[in-house]
């Protein structure tokens, strides 16, 4: 007897977008203003000196509730553009590098943890579905959307919006000015004279539905490189490139008409994608860069540059180049749109050795699209290696050991994630993970103590130190476990209220694969948790290896406690949601 048909799985579209950035308030404005030209960046001043800057009209008040009210106006009326709010119990993933960081350089106290802040963004906007917060530096949004287009392909919903928020902050501009990151004069994507980057400042929402709309997302890729952990490895963008046309049903022969860059203007990064072209397309496609128009919006900048770049298509506009291009690459900037663009690659490398692409596609121009591509959860996965709950007094001299070396000023945050991680891929025996396996790491309060310590620093220096302001950023944390592992893949900064509901979003991504996922915290005032506690809470850093597995039949699964995952066999996505079951 033939089974029954499975029912096609439902495609990914853009059901609608909003965006304010340098170029406008709202999208309309902003492909106006690209249209006309864009509007030079502003000069703010740091202790380095004038450094341009892309900031949105009216600029950021001096005191908190100034910056907070403005930012609140801003977030509300972007979802609105986008219909966002008539989706409030769809799950909501908020992108960003930054959150409120602006508010508290004007005074505001550090919230409880930096989960908080992404839920005081969703009070503003009135929600109620789940809220997620994805934070891998510049890729933040594009992983926002390749997650949730993942959990709607496999029938977790049927809406998401993805909302992308990146706004003013000295404490970002500082620190990138320390790394000597940032242009003197300005944003020169692929240009000859190109120095640096130019931030910005963008919220852009999208609204993702399973209804026919005109742009559909076909698929994504997100790939951090074990080689380098702050900017783009070659091999790892051809890698996610490839990786984005194989989920989207695609090759890389003539299958894409446009490829938006991340081009930010960096003399390193930008030969490295060029030469990735040449190494991915049988045809290079046209490509374009929105940097020299925004900036670098950071963990926004996937969703802004996606909503710009598709509103602009629609309206006939197209990017101009208005500076020498570099002759010593393989190819420029295209002056001119292709005739006809049925599908686009939008990319985005950066910070963190993190890689992240998704592809889209123009049903006006090609009305059919390729089949709708996820893999069907595994049977079950089997916990095969954890990591102690409580970090051991000698933990720091075991890393050492097992890395044969001390860690290189990465702080101690990522220190005690990495000793994790490595501790319970020791008990599952395993030295590296496969390559399509799956690599994600939560932290509602991330390296607190960096953080607080570069603020303290930018307030009595004027500036921030390098390695300061490195190791305030959770998104460095995959990659460095992805080289101690000699790894490269799929792996990310993911966070949800619940340690459980984070597991259950990286199970329902996983599809048939394995994967390794740890919950990190440093040790800190308890006066900074939830429930009245006094004294100091522990570091902890507690990992699970998880690898597809059929367990036997007679196993009884029920649904799963946090206290379970200590001494659980098995864990499934049930019909009422993860179920885990004992040997």
């Amino acid at each position: 007897m033939n089974s029954p048909a499975q029912p096609p799985l439902p495609h990914v579209h853009i059901a609608g977008r909003g965006l304010a950035c340098a170029l406008g308030s709202d999208l309309a404005e902003s492909v106006a203003g690209l249209a006309s030209g864009g509007y030079p960046a502003r000069l703010t001043e740091t202790a380095q000196g004038a450094i341009p800057c892309f900031t949105m009209e009216p600029p950021a008040p001096d005191t908190s509730a100034g910056w907070n009210a403005r930012a609140r106006e801003i977030l509300c009326r972007v979802v609105r553009e986008a219909g966002g709010d008539t989706i409030r119990h769809a799950p909501l993933f908020i992108a960003s590098s930054s959150l409120n960081m602006g508010a508290i350089e004007r005074g505001q106290p550090f919230r409880m943890d930096m989960q908080s802040a992404a839920e005081e963004i969703a009070r503003w906007l009135e929600w109620q579905g789940p809220v997620h917060w994805i934070s891998t530096a510049c890729t933040s949004s594009l992983n926002a959307l390749i997650t949730a287009g993942r959990m709607m392909r496999s029938g977790y919903c049927d809406d998401a919006l993805v909302l992308g928020v990146e706004l003013a902050n000295n404490f970002t501009l500082q620190g990138f000015a320390a790394m000597q990151l940032l242009s003197a004069s300005a944003a020169q994507p692929l240009g000859a004279t190109r120095d640096g980057l130019v931030l910005g400042e963008a919220v852009a929402a999208i609204r993702l539905s399973t209804a026919r709309q005109r742009w559909a997302l076909l698929g994504g890729a997100s790939v951090v490189s074990d080689k380098d952990a702050t900017g783009a490895s070659q091999e790892a963008v051809v890698s996610c490139w490839q990786q984005a046309l194989h989920a989207s049903g695609l090759g890389t022969d003539g299958s894409v008409d446009v490829l938006k860059l991340q081009a930010a203007g960096s003399p390193g990064n930008d030969a490295i994608e060029l030469a990735a072209v040449d190494a991915t397309f049988v045809c290079p496609p046209a490509l374009t860069s929105l940097k020299a128009y925004i900036g670098h919006t950071l963990g926004a900048s996937g969703a802004a540059e996606i909503a710009l770049l598709t509103a602009s298509l629609e309206a006939g506009v197209w990017p101009a180049v208005r500076h020498a291009q570099d002759a010593a690459l393989a190819h420029g900037l295209s002056k001119a749109a292709p005739a006809s663009v049925a599908r686009l690659l939008a990319s985005i490398v950066g910070f963190g050795g993190s890689h992240a692409s998704v592809v889209l596609q123009d049903s006006h121009t090609e009305p059919e699209l390729p089949p709708a591509h996820a893999s069907s959860p595994a049977n079950a996965w089997e916990i095969c290696g954890r990591s102690a709950s409580a970090l051991a007094e000698d933990w720091q001299q075991q890393l050492i050991k097992r890395l044969g070396q001390r860690p290189r000023r990465i702080g101690a945050w990522a220190e005690a994630g990495l000793h994790g991680a490595l501790e319970c891929m020791h008990a599952a025996g395993e030295v590296t993970l496969p390559a399509g396996d799956l690599l994600r790491i939560t932290s509602l309060y991330g390296p607190m103590a960096a953080t607080q310590q570069t603020l303290q620093t930018i307030r009595e220096d004027g500036m921030a130190m390098p390695f300061g302001f490195l190791q305030s950023q959770p998104g460095q944390l995959p990659a460095i476990v992805a080289q101690a592992l000699q790894w490269q893949g799929d792996a990310r900064i993911a966070n949800q209220r619940s340690p459980l509901s984070v597991l259950e979003t990286a199970c329902c991504e996983a599809g048939p694969q394995g994967m390794l996922i740890g919950w990190l915290e440093e040790a800190r005032d308890a006066a900074s948790a939830p429930g009245g506690q006094s004294g100091a809470l522990p570091a902890y850093s507690f990992w699970l290896r998880l690898r597809p597995a059929t367990p036997d039949a007679h196993l009884t699964f029920a649904p799963v406690t946090a206290d379970d995952l200590q001494s659980c066999r098995y864990l499934r996505l049930g019909t009422q949601g993860l179920e885990c079951a004992f040997a």
